[in-house]
């Protein structure tokens, strides 16, 4: 087959795949590099022409082989995480790991004995070039799913006029995995596309993936220094059942409050006043004189605990975004309430808060969080992405939605220079000495274990979940081009954002245009107060299909558990259990409900199994655990879904009766 049939038979492989891929590629315009045919050391084979030089300096067939005998020797693994114990364990999958690391200690294996295991889930390969290495890497690495990063597209270009795409699709199926291709000439682009597509999909299989770099551009240097910090990111868990649970119920909830209005996704008027998103960062501190002094020309938007370091200064926020689910927000903006009242201040927050939190306020603005069970279900055309995992990113995304294109970041340190010093001293973390000696999770997320670039410059400490709303601030620019992200703080770097000094900024509002613009917003959210639908009809099917579900997956863990286990054919069946269609709402309600505990249930197997190779004697015996631990978990499950589906719909019926009344 000469090279053009090849390309064409590659591309009808890659369509099928990755369609807007293959869409660039046959409409590539012009393609400034050129497949030649050279000879190093007597020996012929082909090159990169890229105008005015080679690509490769040697052989790219033998280079491919050298470079696999030398990482075969030393090969870099990805440590997906080892068990954790649970600071305050509550949900289904925390108790389970509660135990797996009590059996651990009564069997010394709580530090995971050494890393043995030959094979991977997951090989991440930066760089493709002419690809030479990729069918050595497939055949010679025992990995499922490959991650190819490459900044050229016309490198996969002259790839596919060298190698049969079509065989090696064909050979990753057969054990169950698949090639995937992430072109992009951005470093934090690519790594978050590939975490992105992990986290969604391979979150099970990420310990011991295998890592190798092919060529060493600036940008591939780049997005492997990128990747090895981000790799915390990866080993993110992607939800617990007990935890969609919750929000279940908060949204219907919320949903059927009379006082709630709905956030719509739709075109806005531009917005001129400067929008203050304020954290509670400890550089807040050295920002309060600021927004003081331009208090009637901006729209200031509290995030999370800032509320009190605000009214405390004496600043009402006109907005107050809040997003946690958990007992202890409500808690503490009831006291903010009794002492400094809350009347012209309305509260911006996913469908998902606790009801309580709602009441708290005399008007309430809801959005549809993205990747949430309940949004898949309700949401419709009006899901909010971007808008977590922290408060201060629904602060930035709702007001970029509202037009906003001048939006300043005021204490969204997202870490800290100091430690000790993680939250302003007007903040509750530090203001109330008891706060974080009474608050384990909060105190446990103050201590950072990370270290990221500074807004300007420098290191910042912070933690994966703080990183992560870094890298999904930097994503807002995608949605909203036109955007101007002034970032005021002195903590993480946001890509794209442009760091001010707070002492040189100029606030440039109007306190006319200011006021109109704001009957502006309030008008629109008229227009949704009491407008939530839903049907009881399709509460009770999606009853009858969450109980299938829960029985599917329970059947796939009997069908695998016993000591001839294979952990990937069972992470298959799960899968196969848990894939859904975009356009399928109760597909996505499944998955979205049901794929984190999953995983981690599945995660007891992969991460444990496979270092027992050196401690065969322990087996039987976790595996006599696991089988236990693991289907017991699993009923929990199935109880706590026929309880939520059982109360959602006695609730739906009784509001039903209420309304036509």
């Amino acid at each position: 087959m000469d090279r053009s049939e090849l390309f064409k038979k590659n591309l009808e492989a890659l369509r099928g795949h990755q369609q807007i891929l293959a869409y660039q590629l046959e409409n590539l315009s012009y393609v400034h590099t050129k497949l030649v045919e050279t000879e190093f050391d007597g020996v012929a084979g082909y090159n990169l022409d890229l105008g005015n030089t080679l690509f490769y300096g040697e052989n790219p067939e033998l280079l491919a082989k050298k470079q696999l005998e030398q990482y075969k020797k030393t090969p870099s693994r990805i440590h997906g995480g080892w068990l954790f114990n649970p600071v305050s364990p509550w949900t289904i999958t925390e108790l389970l790991y509660e135990k797996a690391w009590l059996w651990a200690g009564e069997n010394n294996f709580q530090d995971g004995g050494e890393y043995r295991a030959g094979d991977g889930g997951i090989g991440i390969i930066l760089g493709l070039g002419l690809g030479y290495h990729i069918n050595f890497l497939i055949d010679e690495l025992d990995c499922r799913i490959f991650y190819i990063a490459e900044e050229h597209i016309e490198f996969l270009y002259h790839f596919m006029h060298l190698h049969d795409l079509s065989e090696i699709y064909e050979k990753l199926e057969k054990r169950g995995g698949e090639i995937r291709f992430v072109l992009d000439d951005d470093p934090d682009t690519i790594v978050s596309r590939i975490n992105v597509t992990i986290r969604q999909h391979d979150f099970g299989i990420v310990d011991g993936a295998f890592f190798f770099t092919h060529y060493h551009s600036k940008n591939m240097l780049d997005i492997r220094t990128k990747y090895l910090e981000a790799i915390p990111l990866m080993n993110m868990n992607p939800g617990f059942f007990d935890d969609e649970c919750v929000m279940m119920r908060n949204s219907f909830a919320n949903l059927t409050n009379k006082k709630a209005s709905l956030y719509k996704i739709g075109p806005r008027l531009k917005k001129n006043t400067p929008a203050v998103i304020v954290g509670s960062g400890p550089s807040l501190d050295s920002c309060i004189e600021l927004i003081k002094e331009n208090r009637e020309e901006i729209f200031v938007i509290s995030c999370g605990t800032a509320l009190g370091a605000l009214l405390r200064n004496g600043i009402r926020p006109d907005y107050h975004v809040e997003l946690e689910n958990t007992p202890g927000p409500p808690k503490i903006v009831k006291e903010l309430k009794d002492q400094f009242g809350l009347d012209d201040i309305d509260l911006i927050a996913p469908t998902t808060v606790r009801p309580e939190m709602v009441e708290l306020f005399d008007r309430s603005i809801l959005f549809f969080r993205d990747s949430v069970t309940s949004t898949h279900f309700w949401g419709g055309q009006d899901i909010v992405s971007l808008a977590a995992p922290t408060v201060s990113n629904a602060g930035a995304r709702i007001a970029a939605g509202w037009g906003f294109e001048n939006i300043y970041l005021v204490g969204v340190d997202l870490g800290a220079r100091e430690q000790e010093a993680h939250h302003s001293k007007d903040s509750i973390y530090l203001a109330d000495k008891e706060f974080l000696k009474n608050s384990p999770a909060h105190a446990a997320a103050s201590k950072y274990n990370n270290v990221q670039s500074g807004n300007f410059g420098g290191t910042i400490y912070t933690n994966t979940s703080f990183h992560a709303s870094a890298v999904a601030m930097g994503h807002l620019f995608e949605l909203f081009p036109t955007l101007k992200l002034i970032n005021l703080s002195d903590g993480i770097r946001i890509k794209r954002a442009i760091p001010c000094l707070p002492e040189v900024v100029r606030l440039t509002g109007n306190k006319t245009e200011a006021e109109y613009e704001k009957k502006l917003i309030s008008s629109e959210f008229e227009n949704t107060r009491n407008s939530f639908q839903f049907s009881i009809e399709e509460l009770e099917k999606l009853r009858e299909e969450m109980l299938s579900d829960c029985h599917q997956i329970h059947e796939v863990f009997v069908k695998h558990l016993d000591d001839k286990l294979d952990v990937y054919n069972l992470y298959q069946d799960i899968r196969k259990c848990l894939f859904y269609f975009a356009n399928n709402k109760y597909e996505r309600v499944r998955h979205s409900m049901y794929y984190g505990t999953s995983m981690l249930i599945f995660q007891l197997a992969f991460i444990v199994i496979r270092r027992l190779k050196h401690r065969p004697e322990l087996m039987t015996s976790y595996m006599e655990f696991y089988e236990r631990e693991a289907l017991k978990s699993l009923d929990e499950v199935t109880e706590q879904t026929k309880e939520l589906m059982d109360e959602l719909v006695r609730s739906g019926e009784v509001y039903l009766q209420q309304k036509e009344r």
